[in-house]
């Protein structure tokens, strides 16, 4: 229930934002030629899970680069469960583990946090979400508004709004790293400070379907079938969730027939949101025991596997996907690859969108229906009769290829090393 306390900070938050971002600002550029005379810049990346994890590039170059001095931070959020924090940071641990990278811990059962302004007191900051009390209270921005605060977006922002541009933290923030114009001219009709903050730099995703050589992820065969990915959302309540999505319930028991009908032709790699297992537990029709079963089938069977961990070698290595999700509109599109996206309310799901991301959503193959997505399956997949490739071509040349001819990584640095004068 909101407060009379809470209801006056809600009302008074833009008008307090608009007073604040240009003092903010000038404050900013003060720090900024302080850290010119600075040798060694300190910078800290909050890692709050693997999935969200988009800085690795940019945390390997500035680790070896003499004017940084670098840290890693593990942050899971506290709006989970300390089950589910338990299992992000363990993940988080052998992920970076795995690569020798050091990072500072954190103790999910006690909930204490490192004392960063002591300890290290950084310069730079970049978070994994833009979101008031995405982290404990200890690393919020709000802790740190008089450093330098940055941000690549986790993942692709398709809608349009106030909702998705005017934070707290983005008027807050010294740098947000955004992918496309669009969404620069998004944050100057939305934002506070008129998105006077934003730099392109293409989105930090590019970089590792661009540069790094995929490595095959798929379950060994006897002979090479055609690869889908199935990646259905979370959100399987048709009341609450927007227009046109929601589909897992109505394709479970299909995409099963699939699998096993076109056994001798067809792998299918199942990439649910990593929410939906817990939506699942909770369902009424579901509960724990059947939706550990359904996973289990699908790790199990010779053609089939689960994937819930990174996917973007899943991805390039694929034939095609399968979804109805989000993100995925736009970032498939790196491999090129054909896509069906499952919505019974097309114009609906495209009201919502940005234009780019209209673009990316009229880039794939359409369902609406159980008999339409076999229709894919069958003609698209896996008789190759792929109708859609110039488009996609288009698509990806026109809006995932980043700026300046260069990576998304080199874009950000150079900014970094421009400003703050490390060239």
């Amino acid at each position: 229930m909101l407060t009379i306390r809470g209801l006056c900070r809600t009302i008074l938050r833009p008008f307090r934002m608009h007073i604040q971002a240009p003092l903010l600002r000038r404050r900013q550029e003060r720090y900024v030629k302080e850290l010119q005379k600075k040798q060694q810049v300190s910078v800290v990346f909050f890692a709050m899970s693997v999935s969200m994890w988009k800085y690795q590039k940019l945390y390997e170059r500035l680790s070896k680069h003499p004017s940084f001095c670098t840290y890693i931070v593990l942050a899971p959020t506290p709006q989970f469960s300390k089950e589910i924090q338990r299992r992000e940071v363990e993940e988080l641990r052998q992920f970076f583990d795995l690569q020798n990278i050091p990072y500072i811990d954190y103790d999910v059962y006690s909930g204490k946090c490192f004392d960063l302004r002591k300890k290290i007191n950084p310069d730079l900051l970049f978070y994994p979400q833009p979101y008031d009390t995405i982290l404990k209270r200890p690393y919020s921005f709000y802790r740190f508004k008089d450093k330098l605060l940055c941000y690549y977006p986790y993942a692709f922002w398709m809608a349009s709004g106030e909702t998705w541009y005017n934070s707290v933290f983005q008027n807050f923030a010294w740098r947000l790293y955004y992918p496309t114009e669009e969404h620069k001219e998004e944050a100057a009709k939305w934002t506070c400070n008129k998105g006077c903050n934003v730099v392109i730099t293409g989105h930090p995703t590019t970089d590792k379907y661009l540069f790094e050589t995929p490595i095959d992820v798929w379950k060994p065969q006897t002979i090479r079938k055609k690869r889908i990915v199935w990646a259905p959302h979370h959100t399987i309540s048709r009341e609450t969730t927007p227009p046109g999505t929601s589909h897992f319930l109505t394709m479970s028991s299909m995409m099963e027939e699939i699998a096993e009908r076109y056994e001798s032709q067809l792998q299918i790699a199942f990439k649910p949101h990593p929410r939906l297992y817990y939506a699942l537990c909770e369902h009424p029709d579901w509960g724990k025991e059947k939706t550990d079963a359904y996973y289990r089938r699908w790790q199990e069977r010779p053609n089939t596997q689960l994937e819930v961990g990174d996917y973007k070698d899943l991805f390039m290595t694929s034939d095609g996907i399968i979804h109805d999700g989000g993100s995925f509109i736009v970032e498939y599109h790196y491999t090129q690859k054909p896509a069906l996206y499952v919505t019974d309310n097309l114009d609906g799901r495209l009201q919502e969108l940005m234009r780019y991301a209209q673009d990316a959503l009229r880039a794939h193959y359409l369902a609406k229906n159980n008999e339409e997505i076999l229709h894919f399956v069958e003609q698209v997949i896996l008789m190759e009769q792929d109708t859609m490739q110039p488009q996609r071509k288009s698509f990806f040349d026109k809006f995932l290829l980043p700026p300046n001819g260069s990576s998304v990584v080199d874009n950000t640095i150079n900014d970094l090393l421009y400003t703050l004068r490390k060239m």
